[in-house]
């Protein structure tokens, strides 16, 4: 609980925090964004509200994609059955594995890989041959063992980015 409530989250934010002070074009866009949003900075929105905003979660989906929470390799077996992946078959129980490392930079999904795009995010993402973007997010893990805390993941990020990127500078 600790390593993934504390650690992640706060290597994400500085991850997040260092793209959006590299890349100042970036963090006017999310500022502008968040201004319009919220133009009472008395005014304390709610996570809901704030994971409504395009860019703003953009900008943290880019910040989790480049800010690997588990760098361990992911083994799957399947018990049964062979399975086909291009021209290989992998028989009944051998194990398959990779890391989130090698799929979050893979340039065949998201071109220019090591750099902070946030627009990548925007609208309904595809990778170059028309897939979903979102099937090689795999930041919290796929299927039955991804992350039970991915929900409060992004109310948390949603929050504390507009916290400290429009009133904490």
């Amino acid at each position: 609980m600790i390593g993934a409530g504390l650690e992640t989250t706060a290597w994400t934010l500085t991850t997040i925090s260092f793209h959006l002070i590299n890349n100042p074009s970036i963090l006017h866009k999310l500022r502008s964004e968040l201004e319009a949003a919220i133009p009472d900075l008395t005014a304390r929105p709610d996570s809901r509200f704030l994971e409504k905003l395009p860019y703003l979660s953009a900008c943290i989906q880019e910040g989790i994609r480049l800010s690997y929470g588990v760098s361990s390799r992911n083994p799957r077996i399947s018990p049964d059955k062979t399975t086909r992946y291009k021209d290989f078959e992998i028989p009944a129980g051998t194990p398959v594995s990779m890391t989130i490392v090698d799929v979050h930079h893979d340039e065949n999904i998201y071109p220019n890989s090591r750099a902070f795009i946030p627009e990548r995010w925007l609208g309904n993402p595809e990778t170059g041959n028309g897939a979903s973007l979102n099937r090689y997010f795999v930041a919290f893990g796929k299927g039955a063992r991804s992350c039970l805390g991915v929900k409060y993941v992004y109310l948390h990020y949603c929050a504390m980015t507009e916290t400290v990127w429009m009133r904490g500078t």
